[in-house]
């Protein structure tokens, strides 16, 4: 019996054979694609000039500019997410700086950022001065050590003393360079206070002390405000304050004693919305501000016209004054010609820092002028250097090196090769495993909602070849949601006599109160859309003043309220509202007292910490307590409760309009295809894009006092797939109707919608490979894609133990 049941389930006509099959086909394909994502491309490269030029007695006529001279300290104070407008804006608080730049004192340059725009592979760049894999953006939770050459390795074998304080991603990368330093814990997003507090502590003992030569700080605080209020709250202007005076008190405080060279620099940008991760101007565009005590100045900057450079420029820059080699992988060139136009740098400076950046750049690139300068004749030698130190002085050698270094740059940036068409040869193999399925099951592709559903498809993936669309991808599944669901309609319609007898009908009644629900949720967070950040003066009003009812009463009232008082209770009545409508919704699933208790008592306590702002503390653990007890007693008003406990207050009537949603549409249709549009539509409602940079990091430390990485991803994702999770809570409510016919149904359209997604991603990133949008549009939506399909994998796995059971999953062989 037993071998019968086993030859029954690998036999490929069984469900479950065809099921695994394409699970199987999904899972390797997002494999590969990850590997794709994770090879660094490597660029061909000849052996550079190594011979020293030596050009003594061409420049006998200069005076030392101390630029480097031996006992000049160098400080890079890194500030997290300090995006070019905090800086250059005319309302920046950033006042030393700006006024440095105005005088001279200061030079600053604004610095492309190449995608992912998040720390780790950020100081990767800038120490290296490579070009880091997409995958990085993951790695970024888990740094290890840097394998490649950077000037912070070199400056301490060189014998320097490295002082280090700040985020501790460093000392995971750097583990043996540094003889003093502390690190700060970077995750743990809701405190924007102690962890800057915790690096500046330091200041007062060790910039009078003269036994460093590296001091190394990177402050968090600014992108933890952004993370937690967003990026325009105006905690970020006092932080931008302090920020400004902490860099004045360490140029007052070293100059004092030594000469110094400060740079203040960005690892990334910040949105409008306080997240990062993407491509956008805001992200990838970062201030760089040079700042020396001892260097004549010839003319001061302007704060509207920086000089355009990469991030990487660093690494080959800062090897200049600490006097050691640039790292071998280095693609950045030297800012120090650059710095001659606002500083009195000697000829000798400046022709040193160039040779130094154009030996180490000639194995990328010819250089006739350089190689030059070791042909000439003896007799003509001081002749071609000066002339040479003028040349790389001009704005024509910039332009070209410039050119050269963005040739390298996108050379270097990934490529995903033959892992891409291999995964997609998976994907396509999968899908057509999920067709069959669903033909055999339950002649899904026959029937009308499954004309749609393809039809959805084949429209979709059009649509993915166009940057805009992606962009504003929430447009395109609204859209496809409502033309569906009125499809679903008129097929109602279509078949009753009578208006009278259409009416009385639940199955119409469901289909438009999803239709007005749908409705809703779109107009929810349509103010906070991108599109709108640039033009506020075109802002639509937020939902609620959109839909107010203009009576004079209503009026009066709302006129007469106190802002402050009405800003306090807000959270506190909407979580109030939606816990009780959940109970009331929930409720009669549970016969059980002790249940209908606990229920009551774990939301009161949902409400109060809202109500004291409570984020840590006893009442947090024992709300987390009452969730777990409650999930094990009733699962569905478990989560729908943890999730109000989780999102911000004002997204939970989202978390009931897409519960209810689920239950209506479970109401008039039985279609899986409609179940995963909804799911893939209700997404969009919290603002979320097809973009990294709208996962919203803060709420993973809800509740938590201090980083723990399972419990902080797990919470993100949480939010991440709220609507979604609850409209599946929804669906599934009373679901005894349903069977395991049922569920292979769900999981099948679930996985063919997702694959259909990822191909698209795929194909349009293969296909527009040299896209202006390739790495700030389409790369990013490949990864949040990526994130998507593997989340439906490990959901359809979690089901299908719930569901089934180890033991009991070989049922699926008989359907």
């Amino acid at each position: 019996m037993e071998s019968a049941l086993t030859s029954r389930m690998l036999s490929p006509n069984s469900t479950s054979f065809r099921l695994v099959l394409a699970f199987g086909c999904f899972s390797v394909a997002v494999l590969l694609i990850c590997f794709g994502l994770a090879a660094k491309r490597e660029i061909r490269t000849t052996s550079s000039l190594q011979s020293d030029l030596d050009f003594k007695g061409c420049f006998e006529e200069d005076v030392d500019d101390h630029l480097v001279d031996n006992n000049t300290k160098v400080v890079v104070m890194v500030i997290d997410a300090w995006r070019l407008s905090f800086l250059v804006d005319s309302d920046s608080p950033m006042s030393f700086l700006r006024s440095s730049i105005t005088s001279g004192r200061g030079v600053g340059f604004v610095a492309r950022v190449q995608t992912p725009t998040v720390t780790m592979p950020r100081i990767m760049a800038l120490t290296s001065g490579t070009i880091p894999s997409f995958i990085s953006l993951v790695t970024n939770f888990f740094a290890t050590v840097n394998t490649e050459e950077n000037w912070i390795t070199l400056a301490a074998a060189a014998g320097k003393k490295i002082l280090f304080y700040g985020d501790d991603t460093w000392l995971r990368l750097f583990p043996n360079a540094f003889i003093e330093f502390e690190g700060v814990t970077s995750f743990y997003v809701n405190d924007y206070t102690e962890v800057d507090n915790n690096v500046t502590r330091h200041l007062g003992a060790k910039l009078g002390d003269s036994g460093w030569d590296i001091l190394i700080l990177h402050y968090l605080g600014l992108d933890h405000i952004g993370h937690s209020l967003g990026g325009e709250s105006p905690i970020l202007y006092s932080k931008l304050r302090e920020m400004d005076k902490i860099a004045e008190q360490i140029f007052a405080t070293v100059s004092g004693h030594s000469p110094v060279l400060l740079v203040v620099l960005a690892d990334h940008g910040m949105t409008p919305g306080g997240s990062h991760g993407g491509g956008s101007e805001s992200e990838s565009w970062v201030p760089i501000v040079f700042l020396h005590s001892k260097i004549g100045v010839k003319h001061g900057g302007n704060l509207t016209e920086f000089a355009k450079g990469q991030q990487v420029d660093l690494a080959s820059t800062l090897p200049y004054f600490l006097k050691t080699g640039i790292p071998l992988g280095s693609v950045g060139l030297s800012l120090v010609p650059r710095l001659a136009e606002y500083w009195k740098l000697t000829e000798h400076t400046i022709l040193s820092a160039s040779i130094q950046s154009a030996k180490h750049f000639s194995k990328f690139m010819e250089d006739r002028a350089l190689q030059r300068l070791y042909t000439v004749e003896e007799k003509l030698r001081c002749q071609e250097i000066r002339a040479y130190a003028a040349y790389v002085q001009s704005s024509q050698a910039a332009q070209i090196t410039q050119q050269a270094q963005n040739e390298i740059i996108k050379s270097l940036e990934p490529t995903l090769g033959h892992l891409a068409y291999a995964g997609m040869l998976l994907l396509i193999m999968g899908f057509l495993v999920l067709c069959d399925l669903s033909l055999t099951v339950n002649r899904t592709i026959s029937e009308p909602h499954g004309f749609i559903s393809f039809g959805v498809f084949a429209l979709y993936h059009l649509s993915s070849y166009s940057t805009s669309f992606i962009e504003e991808e929430h447009e395109v599944w609204y859209y496809i949601l409502s033309t569906v669901i009125l499809v679903h309609i008129f097929i109602i319609v279509r078949n009753h006599r009578d208006v009278a007898e259409m009416i009385s009908d639940g199955k119409f009644r469901a289909a438009i109160l999803s239709l007005l629900l749908h409705r809703l949720g779109m107009a929810f967070m349509a103010h906070r859309r991108r599109r709108w950040s640039m033009r506020p003066d075109l802002l639509p009003p937020p939902f609620f003043p959109e839909f107010r009812l203009y009576i004079s009463s209503i009026d009066y009232i709302i006129n007469d309220l106190n802002l402050v008082t009405l800003y306090k209770w807000g959270p506190f009545l909407t979580t109030t509202l939606c816990v009780c409508y959940i109970l009331r919704r929930l409720q009669p699933c549970s016969n059980s007292s002790v249940q209908n208790l606990l229920s009551h008592c774990l939301s009161l306590l949902i409400c109060w910490r809202v109500l004291i702002q409570a984020d840590h503390g006893w009442i947090v653990y024992l709300t987390i307590f009452a969730i777990i007890v409650n999930s094990v007693m009733s699962f569905p008003m478990g989560v729908m409760l943890y999730l109000c406990y989780l999102v911000r207050p004002e997204t939970i009537p989202l978390l009931l309009i897409s519960f209810e949603m689920g239950s209506f549409t479970k109401r008039f249709s039985s279609s899986p295809h409609l179940y995963a549009l909804l799911c893939q539509a209700v997404f969009f409602y919290q603002g979320q894009s097809s973009n990294i940079s709208s996962i919203d990091i803060a709420i993973g430390y809800k509740g938590l006092s201090s980083y723990s990485a399972p419990l902080v991803g797990l919470q993100i994702i949480a939010n991440f797939y709220a609507a979604p999770i609850a409209l599946t809570v929804g669906y599934f409510k009373g679901s005894q109707t349903f069977n395991s016919e049922d569920y292979v149904r769900l999981i099948g359209a679930a996985l063919q919608l997702r694959s259909v997604i990822l191909f698209s991603a795929l194909s349009g990133m293969v296909t527009l490979s040299g896209h202006l949008f390739m790495f700030s549009v389409l790369a990013p939506k490949l990864i949040c894609e990526l994130l998507h399909m593997i989340f439906v994998l490990l959901f359809i796995v979690c089901g299908c133990i719930s569901h089934f059971g180890f033991k009991n999953f070989s049922q699926l062989s008989y359907l």
